[in-house]
């Protein structure tokens, strides 16, 4: 099983390479990933449709709610592909949406952490707003080229990167600084037996 450090470094390496990809290739990109999206959710709504057929052969109390999921995702699908090379500003609005939820995310989870991670903390802090920043300037500027769009997914990406350095470096030391302790008090524990030992062997001596 992948842990979430290793899946947020994964999706964030990801969209560093898309938005490289969307920087340096807009039209191309955009057309390809309308069409693919487009495809996905003909895919998708077709199988909904077949599903929702049988289920309601089966039985005909079947609610049509699939059967209307379907329909909206097989008419979403048509859109895509046929308004392929104008939906830039579609995706401009679904990444920024995103992004600003991984912004509020983040922002939320940094107001937690214990305040003695210190820069840690300060890092989390500062990278949640300019996470957000980049958020609602995606959404909020109108007609934003799409080129910018691949600036902000990079930036979006390094900034996460550098959130997962971050917390990865200050858990490594709170590690080491609890195994440093285990090892202490083990020491000081065998140095106590030893201790206890000679004075229980010095009082057997005098006894005799």
């Amino acid at each position: 099983m992948i842990k979430e450090g290793s899946k947020g470094i994964i999706k964030s390496l990801i969209f560093l390479i898309f938005g490289a990809l969307i920087f340096a290739y807009p039209n191309q990109v955009v057309e390809t990933a309308s069409i693919v999206i487009g495809i996905a959710l003909i895919a998708y709504g077709v199988l909904t449709i077949f599903k929702n057929y049988y289920e309601t052969k089966n039985n005909s109390n079947t609610t049509s709610i699939t059967l209307v999921v379907g329909i909206v995702s097989l008419i979403m699908g048509l859109i895509f592909i046929i308004l392929n090379q104008s939906i830039s500003q579609f995706i401009q609005y679904v990444l920024g949406a995103w992004i600003l939820f991984v912004g509020i995310e983040k922002f939320i989870t940094a107001l937690t952490v214990n305040n003695k991670k210190g820069n840690a903390f300060i890092t989390e802090l500062v990278i949640s707003i300019l996470i957000l920043l980049a958020g609602l300037y995606t959404i909020l500027k109108a007609h934003i080229e799409i080129q910018i769009v691949g600036i902000l997914m990079m930036i979006y990406a390094i900034l996460e990167i550098i959130d997962f350095i971050t917390i990865k470096k200050v858990s490594k030391v709170e590690e080491e600084t609890t195994n440093s302790k285990k090892i202490t008090v083990k020491d000081d524990v065998k140095e106590a037996v030893i201790i206890e030992e000679k004075e229980s062997k010095k009082s057997k001596k005098s006894k005799k």
